[in-house]
C-alpha cells in the first residue's frame, strides 16, 4: 500500500505590498482617501486608515466591489469633523500573508 499527498503550491510571502498612490481631496466637510496599492506574491486583504487625532477607519471593501486581487483601489469619504484637528494620516496596506506597508500623508 503506498499513500500519496498533493497541496497547493507553498509561496512564502516576506515582503510587505506596494501603496502605489494616495490621493487626497478635500472639499468643506468631507475628505475623500484613494489608496491604489499592489502585492507580487498575495493578495491584499484591506487598508487601514489611522489619523493623528485618534480617528481611524478600515476599507476591507475595494473600489470594484471584490477583494479577490493582488492589485487594488480603496477609496472612502470622512466626514471632516471626525478629522477636525488631525494633521497627518497614516495608511496601512495588508496582504494576505500578514505584511503591512505603512505611508504617512501630511493633511492640509
Amino acid at each position: 500500500h503506498t499513500v500519496q499527498f498533493a497541496t497547493d503550491d507553498l509561496v512564502i510571502d516576506l515582503s510587505p505590498p506596494q501603496i502605489n498612490a494616495v490621493e487626497l481631496a478635500e472639499t468643506d466637510n468631507r475628505l475623500t482617501i484613494s489608496v491604489a496599492a499592489s502585492d507580487s506574491l498575495t493578495p491584499l486583504t484591506g487598508i487601514r486608515l489611522a489619523f493623528n487625532n485618534g480617528h481611524a477607519v478600515e476599507l476591507g471593501q475595494p473600489t470594484d466591489g471584490i477583494l479577490d486581487s493582488r492589485s487594488e483601489r480603496f477609496e472612502t469619504a470622512i466626514d471632516q469633523s471626525l478629522i477636525a484637528i488631525a494633521t497627518a494620516v497614516e495608511v496601512y496596506v495588508s496582504d494576505s500573508a500578514g505584511n503591512v506597508a505603512i505611508r504617512r500623508m501630511e493633511l492640509k
